[in-house]
């Protein structure tokens, strides 16, 4: 449950790694880079979906610009165009520099990015599993890793910070006849932000499976007690990391 500080144990072993495969000129390429070439691609996804909202505005725009509907073409069109234009430059940025992307600048706060995103680039090449959940989505999974590919960014978790991880459904009623339920699969950790993945309901259990199976030190499977029980390790990890007494 509990995990080391960085940069001790055994990531610090695959950043040593990394360094001395750049020392000897084998580093890894960018765009083998299973952290960076992931998040290239949700940027670019990201940059399609801007140019689509602008050119869509322009479209609007053309489409009602006279006639009695041309007030509200020209407020539709300077909603999506304003839009478009405003994510543009995030995406440019995360694509030209994927260590912009939040997960990383999130990474980099404990240790270089461009370390650790060949150690865990290694660890996935060594063992590793994937598990789809979507459109656009997946999650691969190693000893240390999970790494969740969303549709415009990524997010990534450190399984030894794992503290608790349970599946969660959400029912949704109309009128109090049930239409439908969502799924999906809540991680707790000790510091940084907590993760849920969205799922379909034959893929939720195999997922926290997977994580069971890859870490056996957290609590698994959803108890209200819990709550509080994480809620107070949490705290001490942070007063641990800012040098206070638990």
């Amino acid at each position: 449950m509990a995990g080391s500080p960085y940069p001790q144990g055994h990531l610090a072993r695959r950043c040593c790694a990394a360094a001395e495969l750049r020392a000897l000129g084998l580093r890894t390429p960018m765009w083998n880079n299973e952290l960076w070439r992931s998040a290239r691609e949700a940027a670019a996804r990201g940059l399609v979906a801007c140019l689509a909202l602008v050119a869509l505005g322009i479209w609007v725009l053309v489409r009602y610009r006279s006639g009695q509907a041309r007030l509200e073409g020209l407020i539709l069109f300077g909603g999506l165009a304003a839009m478009g234009l405003w994510l543009l430059p995030r995406f440019v940025i995360r694509w030209s520099s994927p260590d912009t992307t939040p997960a990383v600048v999130a990474l980099s706060r404990r240790s270089s990015a461009s370390e650790l995103a060949e150690a865990i680039a290694e660890e996935f090449e060594d063992d590793s599993s994937t598990v789809g959940v979507g459109w656009w989505r997946s999650v691969t999974i190693s000893d240390r890793w999970l790494l969740h590919r969303r549709a415009f960014g990524i997010d990534l978790v450190d399984l030894d910070e794992l503290a608790w991880a349970y599946t969660r459904v959400v029912r949704h009623y109309n009128w109090w006849i049930p239409i439908g339920a969502d799924h999906s699969v809540v991680l707790r950790v000790l510091r940084g932000d907590d993760l849920e993945i969205g799922c379909r309901k034959q893929q939720a259990e195999p997922l926290l499976a997977e994580v069971r199976r890859r870490n056996g030190g957290a609590r698994f499977g959803y108890e209200p007690a819990l709550e509080e029980v994480v809620a107070e390790a949490r705290r001490i990890s942070a007063n641990r990391d800012a040098g206070k007494a638990p």
